[in-house]
C-alpha cells in the first residue's frame, strides 16, 4: 500500500520470487507518478555529488521544518 501511493521505494532482495517483483514494479509505476510524493523526488542521478550538502552535529537550536527540505531523494542501501 505504501508504494502503490507513492509513501515508500521499492525495495528487493535476492530470495525474492518474480511474481513479488513484479507487483512491486506495477504498484511503484502508479505510486511514483503521485504528486508531492517520493517519486516526484526521487533522483536518477547517482554520478555526481553533491557539495552543498554538509553534516550538521545536533543542535537544541537547529529545527527541522519540512516545508523547507525540497531537495531531491536518493535511494540508500539496505542491507
Amino acid at each position: 500500500m505504501l508504494v502503490a501511493n507513492g509513501w515508500a521505494l521499492p525495495a528487493f532482495y535476492s530470495s525474492m520470487d518474480i511474481e513479488k517483483i513484479q507487483v512491486f514494479l506495477y504498484v511503484w509505476a502508479k505510486g511514483k507518478k503521485k504528486t508531492n510524493r517520493l517519486g516526484t523526488f526521487t533522483s536518477k542521478d547517482v554520478n555526481e555529488f553533491d557539495w552543498k550538502m554538509f553534516y550538521r552535529k545536533y543542535s537544541a537550536d537547529i529545527t527541522f521544518k519540512p516545508g523547507e527540505d525540497n531537495g531531491t531523494v536518493l535511494m540508500s542501501n539496505i542491507f
